[in-house]
């Protein structure tokens, strides 16, 4: 038995009993889910990578132009001792081609590690993520405006479609 007195125990009931019917009277906390993003230009345009689909940023140098029928094929580079395709990120996206010639690769992250040539980095930030409804189409909004979100996964997966009905 405790040896607490009544008073004490009263209180406490009390105490517990107000914070539960406040915890009700307050609004419902608002949720809000948030994406890191790499920022980059792709053909003039600002977008957004999440970060989770990258593995490696490094500067455009070192690509072995190797011909191909593929127009967004750029070539081979290695990374860590691997040979990885190189892919020209604004033709993946159907994008018009800037004149610009990419100064940065992205590495995806996963099973089948892709690089795409992209004109810049703009920065990191975190997303607040809104208006997904397919592979390029999704935007995020990031301070000073909303940026194109490209899934670097989903294109990674539509190459590797193509290459297995060649």
């Amino acid at each position: 038995m405790s040896s607490r007195p009544t008073s004490l125990w009263s209180w406490r009931v009390a105490q517990v009993r107000e914070n539960f019917d406040a915890a009700f009277a307050m609004p419902a906390a608002v949720h809000r889910e948030f994406t890191r993003v790499l920022l980059v230009t792709v053909a003039g345009e600002a977008c957004a990578v999440p970060m989770d689909e990258c593995s490696l940023v490094r500067r455009a140098t070192g690509v072995t132009r190797l011909p191909s029928g593929n127009p967004s094929f750029r070539g081979l580079t290695t990374v860590g001792g691997a040979a990885l395709p190189v892919y020209d990120l604004a033709q993946r996206l159907g994008m018009p081609q800037g004149g610009a010639r990419p100064e940065w690769l992205l590495v995806s992250a996963g099973r089948s590690r892709v690089a795409f040539a992209v004109d810049a980095i703009d920065g990191y930030a975190e997303a607040d993520e809104h208006l997904s409804d397919g592979v390029t189409r999704s935007v995020v909004t990031v301070a000073g405006g909303t940026r194109r979100l490209v899934a670097l996964a989903a294109i990674v997966e539509a190459i590797e479609h193509e290459s297995r009905r060649e």
